[in-house]
């Protein structure tokens, strides 16, 4: 008997245990190592062309996925 009533116990204080120990933190600082600008720009070629290669393959052949 003193187990269930020692677990309830224990339980009617975990949602005050629960919201003590969240936190919910958001860290926003500039970076540390700053980019150059050739890096930036390579960098958005390689994350463009990464995007928009499949739709460059796929427009010039619609012909061909309608035949089939």
């Amino acid at each position: 008997m003193f187990a269930v009533r020692n677990g309830l116990r224990n339980s009617s204080h975990l949602p005050t245990i629960i919201a003590r120990t969240y936190s919910n933190t958001i860290v926003s600082a500039p970076p540390e190592v700053k980019m150059s600008t050739a890096e930036k720009i390579i960098s958005l070629i390689c994350i463009s062309g990464s995007i928009f290669v499949t739709p460059m393959y796929m427009v010039p052949n619609f012909k061909n996925y309608a035949k089939k």
